[in-house]
């Protein structure tokens, strides 16, 4: 599906009033570079094989133009496309580093990973427990679970199949330029080579390979373009919309639905410039786009129904506010920096849309008033500026508008759009005599931008990795680009479109060494299992449903092996930034941040939601975990919350929410642990000293020393620290009186006093330190995964009873019931509940009750969730905002839950059922066609 037929005759330019004469954007630069001298060789090296052709065929004859139609011999534009991806992406292709930083790491990795055990099963990837105590995987539709692409990276870890996915993609949107050029513009390759380049090598999709679902959207955003186009104009709607619907579909699967949505506007943008005028035209225009959109819609069914389930669940269910929706819009101030290559420090990516200065010079060069490709890279540019733009103020709270952030990503609009009007400059320096006044209106407007940008715009640093300003070097690249875009427009020989085409490549091919995808690292910083990674696997060996972690840090410490780390990178060539994102890497995976929990099968309270994870539920909940004063964790991450240094690094929640989380296990850095004299005193735990009673020091020790943040009574054994706290000593009946004084206990440690290297930190009764070395663990007093309750209270289940069951909590609630019958209070006295089998999918329990309650499971609730008590089926209801309850009877009881959605089987049916009807279709009307042309 997709792909087009090549042997009908070429349609020429003269047929499309609006496609002729539309030029293509940004490229240009250097072959001061062995790369970019490889890449003109390549390529100019194939334009002499054609000129010698051409010559033989015409005796040597040539005039201008001849090169354009001498170039149709060659079929080299598709094979370059496929062989250029290897070498601007080589370091990813062959070298086995990976990914340290961005979605890529934190998000990207962890779900992969998960997704391609559950394919190598023969599975489809339903639910983990591992995330937000309870999640959907195949709802989320930034998995890509039924994008055929990712069925092909099953056999490989998350960043291999990355990598392999990068690499194909990139692939797949130069291809899919040549096609849409040769489609819509002409059949010329070279012009439809520089087009792809454009494209494929442009800012825009090289900034979005960490956004792996992004990437695979963007690619196939020109296949749609010329399937719309073949819709269009050749009067055969019952052959290509089902094409295009395909096209459309698949690029729904691949997952990022903003991205379908800015390629729903692209469209609708292209088929009203290309409709002309005639409300007949557009009426039909508008017509066969909505069909060949619902056909899509049908088609990706499968993912679609479970997608919008879990949306009506999530944060983002009711739209954004025009504040939010227009977060990370273009600034005007950033306009030079966004469209001219990088050669100094990183730009934010979303803002990254260069074409290089050539590719910029021969977009311009085309460039036409009546240009749907104008008009498109008009547009594009205009809504990336987002909130800086006032129609986009009117347009931010309208549906579908409303529904995403970052208007910058409307870029790739205005990068397609350029891409094709750089394919057409090309053509036009090969077939359009000098004209002065041109050349003069294009080079003096990118040497503008150029000074501009240099000299007048001032961006703000916090959009740069590195640094902001511009070096002398990057200047000269940008002014010695531009000289070259100047030798091209002036010298116009039968090799002009020839060099231009292979200095465009070269450009673009410098401008990436700036990119995030050079800053790499070996692949142990995510494959490498470090030791909190095997402590806490020990720890869940023998439990059959393990307690979840919290994991608090912002990441500010080092790892204990540094030393060995920073020895390795610098053998392996990376350079400081590189090294910077390795060692975050590595401090992710010590502390198994956001997802890498994911990663490792360890059950975790937190996460990295991105899109329509977590659910509105999930955040109404964690946030009795959360200072009273904190933003609500709409996408998770709350051990980033959490690591406040007002707190000392670790605003600790309440014991009593940690343990109806059935948290067990506490992750945090030591940074702001405090040494005096040689002795160290644990600050982690200063939330749990108050009302503890003292127990026995250990034997080796003889004196307690406390760290507090209040005076004493009696000040003559304490001293007062820098920091401002005191610090007292103690034996251990003087620690008893200590304790019962509302001192606000810091930290406690028990000393040797003869030999003051002799110490031990003390934590809280019933917690434990299980490690301490550049991070600590801690077990915390076990909660309860499954209970039974026995005097619950009864609220609806919607938004606003859920907001008063949290005030119902605070208030010592034990339990609330969600929008079930309410049952008589009972003494539970003897009550027993155990787990016996826990798993992904399945939750078995043995429940002993002395009267009929409900059992409270504190695993996310989720449609799709069954349940049965004593082998009949019974309803799955909401607990205490998101856990899951069953009612069960007295006496003993076996109950189990098992995830079963039948909307999902139901759409996935529905899904084949849609593919198989319409591909049948389409393959009996071709056939049809086939049978007719052959009979005539």
């Amino acid at each position: 599906m997709g792909k087009s037929r090549r042997g009908r005759p070429a349609r020429r330019a003269s047929r499309l009033p609006l496609g002729r004469g539309c030029p293509e954007t940004l490229a240009a630069l250097s072959t001061r570079t062995a790369a970019t001298g490889a890449v003109a060789a390549l390529v100019a090296g194939a334009g002499g094989a054609g000129l010698a052709a051409q010559r033989r065929m015409d005796g040597g004859a040539a005039r201008d133009g001849e090169i354009m139609r001498s170039a149709r011999l060659l079929g080299f534009a598709p094979l370059l496309c496929l062989l250029l991806p290897l070498l601007f992406y080589h370091q990813l292709a062959f070298s086995g580093m990976i990914f340290a930083r961005g979605d890529a790491f934190n998000y990207f990795y962890p779900y992969w990973d998960t997704r391609n055990a559950a394919y190598r099963q023969g599975e489809l990837p339903l639910w983990t427990p591992d995330l937000f105590m309870g999640a959907p995987l195949l709802a989320n539709p930034q998995l890509g679970s039924y994008y055929p692409p990712n069925w092909l990276t099953a056999p490989l870890r998350a960043p291999a199949a990355m990598s392999l996915s990068i690499v194909l993609h990139i692939a797949l949107a130069g291809l899919g330029m040549v096609y849409l050029y040769r489609t819509a513009q002409s059949r010329s390759p070279l012009p439809a080579l520089t087009a792809g380049a454009v494209y494929a090598f442009g800012g825009v999709l090289a900034a979005h390979v960490e956004q792996i679902n992004q990437l695979q959207g963007l690619a196939w955003m020109p296949i749609l373009f010329a399937l719309v186009h073949r819709l269009l104009t050749r009067g055969q709607p019952r052959r290509d919309m089902p094409l295009l619907a395909a096209a459309w579909a698949l690029q729904i699967f691949s997952g990022h639905t903003q991205t379908v949505f800015i390629s729903g506007i692209g469209l609708l943008v292209y088929a009203l410039a290309r409709a002309g005028r005639g409300r007949k035209q557009l009426l039909k225009a508008l017509l066969l786009l909505a069909g060949c959109f619902g056909l899509a819609l049908a088609l990706a069914s499968s993912q679609l129904l479970p997608s919008l389930e879990l949306m009506g669940m999530s944060n983002r269910g009711s739209g954004f506010s025009l504040q939010a929706a227009t977060a990370f819009s273009l600034p005007p101030s950033l306009l030079g920096r966004s469209l001219l290559p990088s050669y100094d420090g990183q730009l934010f990516g979303e803002y990254v849309a260069y074409i290089g200065v050539i590719g910029l010079g021969l977009a311009l060069l085309a460039a036409r008033r009546r240009c749907a490709w104008l008009l498109l890279a008009g547009v594009g540019l205009a809504l990336a500026l987002g909130r800086h733009n006032p129609l986009y103020l009117l347009l931010g709270e309208l549906p579908g508008f409303d529904l995403f952030r970052v208007p910058a990503r409307f870029l790739a609009l205005y990068s397609l759009g350029m891409a094709m009007l750089a394919g057409r400059g090309i053509e036009l320096l090969g077939s359009v005599s000098y004209d002065r006044r041109r050349v003069l209106s294009v080079a003096g407007t990118v040497l503008l931008l150029i000074l501009l940008t240099r000299f007048v715009l001032q961006p703000s640093p916090e959009h740069f990795f590195g640094e902001p300003g511009i070096s002398r070097r990057g200047l000269g690249l940008w002014l010695g680009t531009w000289l070259l875009l100047l030798g091209l427009l002036v010298i116009r020989r039968r090799w002009t479109p020839w060099l231009a085409c292979a200095l465009v490549i070269g450009e673009l091919l410098l401008a990436a060494q700036t990119l995030p995808d050079k800053d790499l690292a070996p692949p142990d910083v995510y494959l490498g299992q470090r030791f909190t990674i095997s402590q806490l696997q020990a720890l869940h060996k023998n439990e059959i449903a393990p307690g979840r972690t919290l994991s608090i840090s912002r990441l500010y410490f080092d790892p204990g092996d540094l030393a060995a780390l920073r020895e390795r990178f610098d053998t392996l060539g990376m350079d400081e930034s590189a090294q910077s994102h390795a060692l975050d890497a590595v401090k992710k995976q010590e502390m198994l941040m956001p997802n890498q929990a994911l990663t490792w099968g360890i059950s975790s309270i937190d996460g990295f939601g991105g899109g329509i994870l977590p659910s509105n539920a999930y955040t109404q909940l964690t946030s009795l975990l959360l200072p009273a004063d904190s933003l609500r964790a709409v996408d998770g991450r709350l051990g980033e919350r959490l690591a406040l240094p007002d707190c000392r690094g670790a605003c600790l929640p309440a014991l009593q929410w940690l343990q109806v989380t059935d948290t067990r296990y506490l992750i945090t850095d030591k940074i702001h642990d405090i040494w005096h004299e040689g002795i160290a005193y644990d600050t982690t735990l200063a939330l749990y000293w108050q009302g503890i009673t003292a127990g026995a020091l250990p034997d080796y020790t003889d004196q307690a020393r406390v760290l507090h943040s209040e005076p004493l009574a009696d000040t003559s054994a304490s001293i007062r620290l820098p920091d401002g706290a005191w610090l007292t000593s103690s034996d251990a009946q003087g620690l008893a009186e200590i304790l019962r004084q509302d001192a606000g206990i810091i930290a406690i440690s028990a000393v040797n006093s003869r030999h003051s290297s002799l110490f031990r930190q003390l934590q809280p009764a019933g917690f434990a330190r299980l490690l301490s070395s550049d991070i600590e663990i801690y077990e915390l007093p076990p909660g309860q995964r499954a209970s039974l309750a026995a005097d619950p209270v009864y609220l609806p289940d919607d938004w606003q009873s859920r907001e008063a069951a949290l005030e119902l909590l605070r208030g010592g609630a034990e339990a609330i019931i969600h929008g079930a019958p309410p049952l008589p209070a009972s003494n539970l006295a003897g009550a027993q509940v155990e787990i016996t089998a826990y798993a992904d999918t399945h939750v078995a329990l043995r429940v002993k009750s002395p009267a009929a309650t409900y059992l409270v499971l504190a695993d996310a609730w989720y449609p799709g969730w069954t349940a049965t008590v004593n082998g009949a089926a019974t309803p799955v209801y909401r607990a205490n905002v998101m856990f899951r309850a069953v009612a069960v009877p007295a006496g003993e009881s076996p109950v189990l839950f098992q995830f079963e959605p039948r909307l999902w089987r139901a759409a996935l049916y529905f899904g084949l059922a849609i593919w198989a009807i319409v591909g049948g279709a389409w393959l009996w009307l071709w056939r049809k066609s086939r049978n007719s042309r052959a009979s005539n």
